[in-house]
């Protein structure tokens, strides 16, 4: 439960033809995730996208060390 008192979640398959856009804005970026501007945002900080970063390439390295066949 967030300080606001509610919670929010949501799915996204994020496929290799998924249109992607960033922006710069005052410190933070924020993605567009989605055609026309984006059906998902995340905004984040430089430290937050520094996490995200170190997340997703822990991820890459395990699921290419899985075996998977289309």
């Amino acid at each position: 439960m967030s300080v606001t008192g509610f919670k929010v979640s949501t799915w996204f398959n994020l496929g290799k033809d998924c249109q992607i856009e960033y922006s710069v804005i005052g410190g933070e970026i924020e993605f567009a995730l989605g055609p026309d501007g984006g059906d998902i945002q995340i905004v984040t900080t430089e430290e937050g996208l520094e996490n995200l970063i170190e997340v997703t390439t822990k991820a890459l390295a395990s699921v290419r060390e899985q075996p998977y066949e289309d």
